[in-house]
């Protein structure tokens, strides 16, 4: 179990620290991943959390074990006045029961009974674990000025909100906004969900690193055969987007094709990239044949669709507004200033976590952190699969968007700490797809709150059944 945290940056500045009645509520937040839980105050500052990863178990009870002991210790001293519980789905919120497609050991599993025996005699409620990131990021984070947002968190899974009209919408069943399970590509795999091409089997973190092995890629070898030439020739690697394209452009020079979502270095050139001379020593070491970062480009037979819509990667698409400007029509990135700012300290953070789910540890195998530092370093395998990924979860988010006339889209879970690696090819894919005037209103950010997102929204969650009758 991990040591309880103070609030983070991120968390809102607590006023008194209770919640209706002089007591502060319970979140929970389950996933294919860790099991998380925080006491948390009615304005939605964390004051106490704790994580256990889920047990890799088929046996339920052993999983419905290790969350009933993560309540106990992270709620001991304190009398929760709510308990708020978010959990991947699908869920049933009627009968209290849950069927994550990450947990196989749960199917039909009434998470609510083991819940309401670990914290008896006050009122809890179940959401959906990526409405309550949505509920929270609305509440106390990016989301806080739309009307109509859609939060979508990209980890080992995929999974969505909404919030319509400024309320959450959970549907009728409380499964609205399954994004992950959307079908983008009808010949694509199959889905864990039994559906063939759904966002999640091309865009989440498993999914990104799977396709890229299946490339050729090898974790590392790009990175450190760059950072080798790069000591040789006394320049520093450059780890950012201008660097990336230029890697791209050496393995053009030899192979004579382009990796998807790269340009040339001319128009680059007009960008102000530099370290041209570092990066020609390093494509000339990683690039070569049979050397430590020999690696293939994505074969006609392998890349499909998401492989190869789109040409462009300058960080200029990141930081503008990228609809038809002549019409006012715009979609829109605020990812510009909070990306490009942390993106190298988000990897640093991330490259020193090991064993989230979105980084190998140091005996798993490599996963989405390890692909986004390759990306960074300019492996073009691995700018490719991101490139795919980000194109598939486009094609879901302009889908979503003109259906429900969506002001704000909010991404975040482990995948999205690659940063301007992620949301650089996403948003040129949007702007692509988006053709109808409100769509191409629509603007991406990047979650404000991180891992909190949905604790805080299962915390306001179960603020709501102690005030009924509106928000604070």
């Amino acid at each position: 179990m991990t040591p309880f945290d103070p609030p983070s940056a991120s968390s809102p500045a607590s006023g008194s620290g209770a919640g209706p009645g002089g007591a502060p509520v319970l979140a929970i937040d389950i996933g294919g991943t860790k099991l998380a839980a925080a006491i948390v105050s009615a304005e939605g500052a964390v004051l106490r959390r704790g994580q256990v990863p889920t047990p890799v178990s088929t046996d339920g009870m052993r999983v419905a074990g290790a969350l009933t002991g993560l309540i106990a210790e992270v709620s001991e001293g304190v009398a929760p006045a709510a308990v708020g519980v978010a959990s991947a789905g699908p869920i049933d919120p009627v009968r209290g029961t849950v069927s994550p497609v990450n947990i196989t050991a749960w199917r039909d599993f009434p998470l609510m009974e083991h819940v309401r025996a670990a914290v008896p005699g006050v009122p809890a409620a179940l959401v959906g674990d990526a409405v309550a990131a949505a509920v929270g990021e609305h509440w106390r984070g990016a989301g806080a000025d739309a009307t109509a947002l859609l939060g979508i968190v990209v980890s080992t899974g995929i999974g969505g909100g909404l919030v319509l009209d400024g309320r959450p919408y959970p549907g009728p069943t409380g499964n609205a906004g399954h994004f992950g399970h959307i079908t983008v590509d009808p010949t694509g795999p199959v889905c864990a969900c039994g559906g063939r091409g759904c966002v999640e089997t091309l865009s989440s973190g498993p999914s990104l690193v799977r396709w890229a092995r299946a490339q050729g890629w090898r974790a590392a070898d790009f990175a450190a055969a760059e950072h080798a030439a790069g000591q040789s020739t006394g320049h520093a690697t450059e780890h950012d987007a201008k660097q990336t394209a230029g890697h791209a452009d050496e393995q053009t020079a030899a192979t004579g094709r382009t990796a998807p979502g790269t340009t040339s270095t001319s128009s680059r050139a007009a960008s102000g990239n530099a370290s041209t001379s570092s990066r020609a020593a390093a494509g000339t070491a990683a690039g070569s044949p049979g050397g430590a970062g020999a690696h293939r480009q994505p074969t006609d037979e392998t890349s499909d669709v998401y492989g190869r819509i789109g040409s462009r990667t300058t960080t200029e698409h990141v930081t503008a507004a990228v609809g038809h400007t002549a019409s006012g029509d715009a979609v829109t990135a605020t990812v510009a200033a909070s990306v490009t700012a942390s993106v190298t300290a988000s990897v640093a953070v991330s490259s020193a976590a090991g064993g989230t789910g979105e980084r190998g540890g140091p005996a798993g195998p490599p996963d989405a952190g390890v692909l986004a530092a390759d990306a960074r370093a300019g492996d073009p395998l691995a700018l490719a699969a991101f490139e795919r990924g980000a194109a598939a979860l486009a094609t879901g988010i302009v889908a979503v968007a003109t259906i429900c006339d969506l002001d704000q889209v909010v991404v975040g879970g482990g995948v999205s700490k690659s940063g301007e690696i992620l949301f650089e090819p996403l948003l040129r894919h949007v702007r692509e797809r988006a053709h109808l005037g409100y769509v191409r209103r629509l603007t991406i950010s990047p979650a404000a709150l991180g891992t909190d997102a949905g604790l805080v929204g299962a915390a306001r969650v179960a603020l709501d059944l102690l005030v009924p009758a509106g928000r604070p």
